[in-house]
């Protein structure tokens, strides 16, 4: 009697034993260390451009998706490098532009559900602008006309720093962040009466935020 008790209490120690191996596997899922691939999909974004040169604001809306390869260091630590397609829309006109960036994301804890910080920090390129034409008629005193033909294009290139915090559930994040993304305006005005060609080049910055809907799965 006292072997079979002893058989039975074994058994059920090795049956617990596996269990608790079996859910520290999948409590550490996420965390194993290795080459990872996140897919960030900005859901929705609004920005506010401000012109150094002019000190103007506009409101515009953005949206975007991310692609990036990185590698879990440890339990806290995920570093990677990645890009993005960024779209923005100024009411009547969409452009497209490709950040890409370096990626650094921060776990406080290890558990399964844990805030988070990260910053992605790069440069972007430009895939269409903002260009707009048109032009304007005058009568000069003595009767005759004349116009002046204005030319703007925006394009987003240059810098790109996008910091974010949120919650990670194993390898779903869901979080809110803040884009800083560089912005070139030229702008040309050509006057048909005294025959001048003026032309204008400034930065700005698009500063918005957005929320974020992250996925990280192993390679």
């Amino acid at each position: 009697m006292k072997k079979i008790i002893l058989l039975l209490v074994s058994l059920c120690t090795i049956n617990l034993y596996a269990q608790d191996e079996e859910a520290e596997t999948v409590k550490s899922a996420y965390y194993s260390n290795g080459f990872k691939m996140r897919i960030d999909r900005i859901t929705f974004g609004f920005n506010t451009i401000y012109d150094w040169d002019k000190k103007d604001r506009f409101l515009n809306f953005t949206n975007g998706l991310s692609l990036n390869f990185g590698y879990q260091y440890n339990k806290h630590l995920y570093y990677g490098i990645g890009t993005e397609i960024r779209a923005k829309l100024d009411f009547w006109f969409t452009t497209l532009s490709l950040p890409i960036y370096a990626d650094v994301q921060l776990s406080v804890s290890d558990k399964r559900v844990s805030p988070y910080f990260g910053l992605k920090f790069g440069g972007c390129v430009s895939l269409r602008g903002d260009c707009n034409a048109y032009y304007n008629l005058y009568q000069r005193e003595d009767g005759k006309w004349f116009h002046e033909d204005f030319s703007n294009k925006d394009e987003q290139k240059g810098l790109y720093i996008h910091p974010e915090i949120g919650v990670r559930f194993r390898i779903v994040g869901i979080g809110i962040g803040m884009q800083f993304v560089e912005s070139i305006r030229e702008s040309m005005v050509y006057n048909s009466q005294f025959q001048t060609v003026e032309k204008e080049r400034h930065k700005s910055f698009d500063v918005g935020g957005n929320l974020i809907l992250s996925f990280r799965i192993g390679l």
